[in-house]
């Protein structure tokens, strides 16, 4: 598979974003105070997560990236026991409210003026993208960026609020909670360790230890854009691609935004052949 970098491509990114902290330490011992164990913190990493991750992912394979995000502070806050890389518990935190008009949208010129080969949603249903306001937006961007392929990623049940001509990246769990579909779309269905679904054909995951998945949705995505959109707009080549870069990050602790040197030194895009 050919990964060498081709021209820049200029992405629009929208979504909610949060920091990833991670606290690692370990247990080694039951509390005499309840039936939990006993965490002895080591050290703290901050991470940009959720479509900061994205758009790490998409800065790392080369891109020129927009990014329009929420201003509110989203914190997710993972006790990570690092002898097995195991997450013992999740800490979120929202602090106040934040959402994205489309007056915003429209009155950003140097946006506009933008000729984007890609739109990528990083929907988290977080509140930045709302139900209500989400057909204008989209609406909106289909009519000022008419070449642009529209990719979105998206916790919502109603996925007809993006209206038709998207290609939708969601997993299993979030496919079987879809109650309403817009009429024309594409469908890539995300499915762990079995790899990913489209158009009824399972493209299987690569055969790799697995020691996070946190984040490994966020690389899927920027890679299935990204490959897609300089690739001729082939989507059965950009699963492939995607999943490739999902067998990488998966192998790290934490998120983690994959880069072209992983793709190159990793081995696995001459085993996918």
């Amino acid at each position: 598979m050919d990964i060498q970098q081709q021209k820049s491509l200029k992405i629009l990114l929208i979504g909610d974003s949060c920091e990833d902290v991670y606290i690692y330490g370990r247990c080694n011992r039951l509390s005499p105070e309840a039936p939990i164990p006993i965490f002895e913190k080591d050290r703290e990493e901050i991470r940009q997560g959720m479509s900061a991750n994205v758009c790490q992912n998409l800065v790392n394979l080369g891109c020129e990236v927009t990014h329009i995000t929420n201003n509110n502070s989203i914190k997710k806050t993972r006790i990570v026991d690092e002898r097995f890389g195991q997450h013992i518990v999740r800490i979120d935190e929202i602090e106040g409210e934040d959402r994205l008009h489309i007056d915003y949208l429209k009155s950003c010129n140097k946006i506009i003026d933008t000729e984007f080969d890609a739109v990528v949603i990083s929907d988290y249903d977080k509140g930045f993208l709302r139900n209500e306001d989400t057909f204008e937006i989209l609406s909106f961007i289909k009519n000022t960026w008419k070449k642009s392929s529209i990719f979105v990623d998206t916790k919502k049940e109603d996925l007809s609020c993006f209206g038709d001509y998207v290609i939708f990246k969601i997993n299993n769990k979030e496919f079987n909670s879809v109650k309403t579909f817009p009429e024309k779309y594409e469908c890539v269905v995300t499915l762990g360790k079995s790899g990913a679904e489209w158009n009824g054909k399972i493209y299987p995951a690569l055969k790799t230890e697995v020691y996070d998945v946190c984040g490994a949705g966020d690389t899927f995505l920027s890679a299935l854009a990204w490959k897609y959109s300089e690739n001729n707009n082939n989507l059965d080549d950009a699963i492939n691609f995607a999943n490739i870069c999902a067998a990488i990050t998966v192998k790290k602790l934490g998120a983690y935004a994959v880069t072209i040197e992983d793709i190159k030194t990793s081995g696995i895009e001459n085993a996918k052949k």
